[in-house]
């Protein structure tokens, strides 16, 4: 029995050495604590990127993955986006069992050769080139190489080894080659090892590294990624798209090189020149002007995203726009800007990275990162920032699309980053009012009156052109209420730079109180209560970041049965903490229940140290937020 033991270790050991040396990627040879809080095991990822002249590069990527679970299935497929400037010269692939044995091969017939279609464009002439694979069992590995030329378009790209949350990384490295006589830049953020620069055959050679990066687990209110996991940003000196050339050593070479890119395309028919000046003409203040342009843009105008040849970074000219009513963001601006030139208004293209979530300009670093453009039109008090693609958005209000953040202006004096607005806690107000009655069978009818204004807008904005059905369908959604029913509904709205909407609701809640032997219980927060406790972590590792400045107050007056008499009214509740203030109080007045709250959110960035602060002020106002006042019958 010993021997055979014996045998059995060695043959083992045998076989784990023979797996290890003759398949690819075991499994079992990834560390455990690799593995912790891992979706994705990136076993290898290799990027390099040869500047071949200021309008020629070649990207060749080698990238093995193993996907643990099904909750990484879509990191089994490739997606390759090409167009005129940019062409996929090949696509490799194998998949590998857990054992590291070959299962499948990537072959031509597998490569998907279809139109890029955005779902927003009219047209374009972008194409990828996509491989699904969907794996049958767990894990699995998948090995990918790839090489992408580029031609007559200024791309450069982003080392970020940690893409994302529940990804962990035993190698990835990026390796970028200079052909002599050519120069880029670089900015290094939270590297293990900085840049290691070698000469070889005439080319200059910077690589970076990393290994064995764990896997973050997703962290509530956590800052972007590329903010404290490594990354390298890479832009070039000098820029050239077809015939157009420039440098990019600064925001104001960026600035420039684009207006050069829009210079001349600002020309519009004669009799749309006539019509914004009878249209202004009017108007005696210079605000008032700007919005009766913008209007007018938005009433001829409708959102077409246009992705062709130079079209990518270049605008349709005014005349086109003007024409047939149409256009991308970059052409959209461009009319707006012509049709104000005309009113006698200067304004400026500016470039933005758009989105709730998205992530900094390195401000220190000039580089093309943005992915939309908005118009600045500086006013003698301040400045006001146009969204050009929206034709139902307010005059003048940004939203958190492009709110508080830092961005572009391409101006001919001096192109900078400057910040947009930032929506203060004045301004970000939901205030509700409502009366409720609650009669002996215990139902409920409720008027309730809210006002959202400043980026509160947005909870509300999409309801407001909806037919009355749509809206009744889409707040049921989120009202959370036992079984109600809205029988009257009515909205207004204010388009203003700090917009405002009004809305009236009617409710029936069959259930809203309940009763137990002659005592009547009646929840006090009638629509706002936080439910919302962020995860206990271990280890919390990011800053904490709250974007907004945030406020709701609820004032709201309970009748109920005279029968009834109050037997335990709650205390008042006042919580204070560095991420914000909450407050409850409820009081009798003229033989009603009075409730009045207040819940404001603090805009800052805080220590991790203070997340589990952040659980406690959290399930503080939760338990507030649950509070019932008890009457008991006489």
């Amino acid at each position: 029995m010993k021997k055979y033991i014996i045998f059995s270790l060695l043959l083992l050991a045998a076989v784990r050495t023979a797996l290890a040396e003759d398949f690819k990627y075991p499994v079992f040879t990834i560390k455990p604590e690799m593995l912790v809080h891992a979706d994705v095991v990136v076993r290898l990822d290799e990027n390099q990127f040869q500047i071949l002249s200021a309008n020629k590069a070649i990207l060749k990527v080698h990238r093995v993955i193993t996907i643990i679970n099904e909750k990484a299935k879509n990191q089994a497929s490739l997606l390759l986006n090409y167009d005129n400037s940019r062409k996929v010269n090949y696509i490799k692939g194998i998949v590998y069992n857990k054992l590291g044995m070959p299962i499948d091969r990537v072959k031509n017939k597998d490569i998907i050769d279809r139109s890029w279609v955005s779902g927003y464009s009219l047209y374009e002439d972008n194409r990828c080139k996509q491989v699904i694979m969907t794996p049958l069992e767990y894990p699995v590995t998948v090995e990918y190489e790839y090489e992408i030329e580029f031609n007559d378009r200024p791309f450069y790209p982003q080392w970020q080894p940690l893409e994302d949350e529940n990804i962990s990384v035993e190698e990835s490295s990026m390796m970028v080659i200079c052909d002599d006589g050519i120069t880029f830049r670089y900015k290094e953020k939270n590297l293990q090892q900085p840049v290691e620069i070698v000469q070889k055959d005439k080319k200059q050679c910077y690589s970076w590294k990393v290994t064995n990066l764990k896997a973050l687990e997703k962290e509530p209110f956590a800052p972007p990624l590329d903010e404290f996991t490594p990354a390298v940003f890479t832009a070039p000196a000098m820029l050239s798209y077809k015939d157009y050339n420039g440098s990019f050593t600064s925001w104001d070479d960026l600035g420039k090189w684009t207006l050069y890119l829009n210079k001349g395309r600002q020309e519009l028919p004669v009799e749309t020149r006539a019509k914004i000046m009878e249209l202004v003409q009017n108007i005696p203040d210079e605000r008032g002007k700007i919005r009766a342009v913008y209007e007018y843009m938005q009433s001829k105008t409708r959102y077409v995203s246009i992705q062709i040849g130079i079209g990518g970074l270049q605008p349709f000219p005014a005349e086109f726009v003007d024409k047939n009513g149409y256009g991308d963001c970059k052409a959209l601006v461009n009319y707006t800007m012509a049709l104000l030139h005309v009113a006698g208004i200067e304004s400026y293209y500016t470039l933005v990275k758009a989105g709730e979530f998205a992530s900094n300009i390195p401000s220190d670093f000039p580089c093309d990162r943005f992915n939309h453009i908005i118009l600045c039109v500086p006013c003698q008090k301040d400045t006001i920032w146009l969204e050009c693609t929206d034709q139902v958005i307010p005059f003048g209000f940004q939203g958190t699309f492009t709110d508080d953040r830092e961005v572009l202006v391409a101006n001919p004096a001096d192109s900078k980053l400057t910040r947009t607005h930032v929506y203060s806690m004045k301004e970000n107000l939901l205030t509700r009012t409502a009366t409720v009655d609650i009669n002996n069978a215990l139902m409920a009818d409720a008027k309730v009156y809210t006002n959202y204004s400043g980026l509160k807008y947005e909870d509300v904005d999409k309801l407001l052109d909806m037919v009355v059905e749509e809206q009744k369908r889409e707040l049921a959604k989120t009202i959370d209420l036992p079984g109600f029913d809205i029988y009257n509904i009515a909205y207004q709205r204010k388009k203003n730079i700090l917009p405002w909407a009004g809305e009236k609701l009617s409710l029936h809640i069959p259930s809203y109180a309940s009763i137990s032997g002659n005592r009547l219980f009646v929840p006090l927060n009638l629509m706002d209560k936080e439910t919302y406790i962020p995860e206990k972590l271990e280890n919390r590792t990011s800053d904490i970041l709250f974007r907004h400045d945030d406020c709701n107050m609820d004032t709201i007056v309970y009748s109920v049965p005279p029968d009834y008499q109050p037997e335990h009214i709650p205390d008042s509740v006042h919580l204070k903490s560095v991420f914000g203030e909450y407050s409850a109080r409820t009081f009798l007045k003229e033989g009603k229940l009075v409730y009045i709250r207040s819940y404001a959110i603090f805009k800052g960035r805080y220590p991790a140290t203070t997340y589990n602060e952040l659980i406690d002020f959290c399930k503080k106002i939760a338990k507030a937020d649950r509070e019932k006042a008890i009457f008991i019958r006489q």
